[in-house]
């Protein structure tokens, strides 16, 4: 992210599909499974936290 403001935010991937490529090429396998274990994780708690949500109903 440093490298891409010092050089201009021109370099900056457009979209996820983009991003994902860019920290698979410029860090490797084992960062993107870490990524992915923490969106995968995110999400588990989304659902986990709207099963539990007390919402009163008036």
């Amino acid at each position: 992210m440093y490298r891409s403001i010092y050089y201009g935010l021109k370099n900056l991937p457009k979209g996820a599909d983009a991003a994902f490529q860019f920290i698979n090429a410029q860090y490797g396998a084992v960062i993107m499974g870490t990524v992915a274990a923490g969106l995968a994780c995110y999400g588990l708690f989304l659902i986990l936290s709207g099963m539990h949500r007390n919402i009163p109903i008036k």
